[in-house]
C-alpha cells in the first residue's frame, strides 16, 4: 500500500522509495521463480527448474536484505560491489526463467530442438558477457557490440523456436 500511495502522491522519501524498490524486486523474482516452476513436473528438466527457483528465492532474499540496509540508512562502504552482486543475481535469475520457458516446448522435431539449443547457448553467452560487464564495467566500451549482437540473436531464437514448433507440429489425429 505504501508503494501505491507513494506513486499516487509522488512523495518519495527514502523509506517509500525502498518499499517501492522492494515491491518491484520481489515481484520480479516471483515471476522468474514462477517461470522456473513450470519445469517441476517434467522429469527431464526437473532439476533445472529447482535450481532456477532456488536462484530466484536467493536473489529475492538478497534484494530484500539490501533494501533493508538502505531503509536502515546503514553506512556501507561497498555499495558498488553489493549492487554488482544484486544485478548479477538478476541476470542469472532472468536467464534461468528465459531458458525454463524455452524448455517447456515439447517436440521431437530435430530442427526445433536445434534452434532451441542454439538459443539456450546464446542466452548462456549473453548472460556471461553481461555478468562480465557488471563485474568489470570498464570493459563495456569494448563489448557493447557483442552484447547487442547476442541480444538480437537471443530475441530471434526466442521468437523462432515456438513459431517453428507451431508450424511443424503434427496434429493429434495423425
Amino acid at each position: 500500500m505504501t508503494a501505491i500511495y507513494s506513486l499516487i502522491t509522488s512523495s518519495f522519501d527514502t523509506s517509500q522509495a525502498t518499499i517501492l524498490l522492494t515491491t518491484v524486486s520481489l515481484g520480479t523474482y516471483s515471476m522468474t521463480g514462477l517461470c522456473c516452476s513450470t519445469l517441476i513436473g517434467h522429469p527431464q528438466h526437473h532439476r533445472f527448474g529447482q535450481i532456477g527457483i532456488a536462484v530466484s528465492v536467493f536473489s529475492g532474499f538478497w534484494a530484500f536484505v539490501n533494501n533493508l540496509a538502505i531503509l536502515a540508512n546503514q553506512e556501507i562502504n561497498n555499495w558498488g560491489e553489493l549492487l554488482q552482486v544484486r544485478f548479477s543475481f538478476l541476470v542469472v535469475a532472468v536467464a534461468f526463467a528465459h531458458c525454463s520457458l524455452l524448455l517447456r516446448i515439447h517436440t521431437t522435431n530435430q530442427t526445433v530442438q536445434n534452434v532451441r539449443y542454439v538459443t539456450l547457448g546464446i542466452i548462456a553467452m549473453f548472460s556471461m558477457v553481461l555478468l562480465g560487464n557488471i563485474m568489470a564495467p570498464d570493459n563495456f566500451s569494448t563489448s557493447w557490440k557483442l552484447i547487442s549482437i547476442l541480444s538480437v540473436l537471443n530475441v530471434l531464437g526466442t521468437i523462432a523456436t515456438p513459431l517453428y514448433h507451431a508450424a511443424t507440429k503434427e496434429s493429434k489425429a495423425n
